[in-house]
């Protein structure tokens, strides 16, 4: 008699989908960095928690990105690191979601990615051609394949 396997063990599922759970997760531990560091630092001067990470990273300190940081920086109160520090974890705790959701090839993980990936398209396109950038453009091209790829490839999902 023929031992029965998990239907998701019989089939393998392509490597691109696990690309994009990689990415998935890759953004997700990002993001959990960056929300614990602005909540651990909230009472802290941001700029010179900016300045140190910046010099642990060797991130040159006449870097354009390292500047627009601490201009940034020097606008946020305690009560904005919190915010944003909670709306990193949570935007963490979706993309942790979608990767073992799509992991696990469920059908609802599929649509839960394609729905909030697809969100963010218009915004990526509207911060291009207000400042065209090659990180940005990169971004859409990709956030345009992920949902392209798990729209055109529904039988990936199917049991």
């Amino acid at each position: 008699m023929a031992r029965l396997r998990p239907l998701h063990i019989v089939t393998r599922a392509p490597a691109t989908l696990w690309w994009i759970v990689g990415l998935k997760l890759l953004k997700a531990g990002a993001l959990v960095a960056l929300g614990i560091a602005l909540l651990a630092a909230r009472r802290l001067p941001a700029q010179d928690v900016l300045t140190h990470v910046a010099a642990a990273l060797h991130v040159p300190a006449s870097s354009r990105l390292l500047m627009r940081g601490l201009s940034f920086a020097t606008t946020l109160t305690p009560a904005r690191e919190v915010a944003l520090g909670i709306t990193a974890l949570a935007y963490a705790g979706l993309f942790v979601v979608e990767g073992f959701g799509l992991a696990r090839r469920a059908p609802w993980a599929r649509w839960l990615t394609i729905g909030a990936t697809s969100c963010l398209i218009p915004l990526e396109v509207y911060e291009i051609a207000r400042r065209p950038t090659a990180l940005r453009i990169g971004a859409l091209v990709l956030n345009l394949a992920v949902v392209a790829y798990l729209a055109w490839r529904k039988d990936v999902f199917e049991k």
